[in-house]
């Protein structure tokens, strides 16, 4: 398991918090582990848009996570990492990488982090850096499928640096929020089951 990074920035107020979908009153800096709620997170990253809505169609975050549980693993463990891995969001809600990646940001991505971490550790999930730098990978590999789907991203770019074309290429088709967050809530369930191993790959 990843180890837990401390906090700095004393600046910043610790008292403030937001009330959840399901009526819970979350402190995002100072997180109560048993108040993170699989069916919080589902609703709410099933309401947010990828590329910060700069889409041709509504493309959920939800979705996102399925399909890059689904398509890239096979064990029940990197699949359900994966359904997670931008979980936090829907706590923090997320920012476009040209300002995330800024020294000014750090603070923010310390909390994403340690959210993140939280909320592996909420659900079982146990993954080591190897299996952590994997899923960032495949995230960014699906980049590529999302803006080559015409009903996503289209025209694309010319300055996008894309990867080489996949053999597994793969065009993608959105989802209402409401399957979104019923088709995440579904998948979540089935890889927490008790004899659970993996699920079958969605269309």
């Amino acid at each position: 398991m990843l180890s837990m990074p401390p906090l700095t920035g004393k600046r910043f107020k610790t008292t403030d918090w937001i009330q959840t979908f399901t009526g819970k009153k979350f402190f995002p800096l100072t997180p109560d582990p048993e108040l993170i709620c699989i069916e919080d997170i589902a609703h709410s990253l099933s309401m947010q848009c990828r590329y910060n809505g700069h889409s041709k169609q509504f493309y959920s975050v939800a979705q996102h996570r399925v399909i890059l549980s689904q398509k890239f693993f096979s064990s029940r463990d990197m699949q359900l990492a994966a359904l997670l891995h931008d979980a936090s969001e829907a706590y923090l809600s997320d920012i476009p990488r040209p300002l995330k990646n800024l020294p000014q940001f750090a603070f923010y991505r310390q909390v994403e982090d340690r959210l993140s971490q939280l909320i592996y550790s909420r659900f079982g999930v146990k993954i080591d850096r190897d299996e952590q730098a994997l899923i960032k990978a495949y995230d960014n590999e699906m980049i590529y499928h999302e803006v080559s789907s015409e009903n996503i991203m289209s025209p694309v770019h010319t300055d996008w640096q894309m990867p080489p074309n996949s053999l597994r290429k793969f065009y993608i088709d959105p989802w209402n929020p409401q399957g979104a967050e019923v088709i995440f809530l579904s998948t979540f369930k089935w890889l927490t089951r008790a004899d659970a191993e993996s699920v079958k790959e969605v269309a």
